[in-house]
């Protein structure tokens, strides 16, 4: 965690991973790996995207999600 009291209420405010993709598929093999799963579609949501947060951290995403039905 990076400390980022800019003033707000927020305090401590976590540091991203830029790449968002990378993060997303680790997240739906932690859950694939647990065999709860019982249906996923991995769909567009967004167009593909470079942009930053809030509070400036920088990120890339190619904008799909997983929607996971599980057990």
């Amino acid at each position: 965690m990076v400390n980022a009291n800019n003033g707000s209420k927020w305090g401590i405010i976590p540091k991203i991973v830029p790449d968002l993709d990378t993060e997303r598929e680790q997240l739906y093999l932690d859950l694939y790996r647990t065999g709860k799963i019982k249906s996923r579609l991995k769909a567009q949501l967004v167009k593909p995207l470079i942009g930053k947060n809030f509070i400036g951290d920088k990120f890339f995403t190619d904008g799909k999600v997983y929607i996971i039905s599980v057990q």
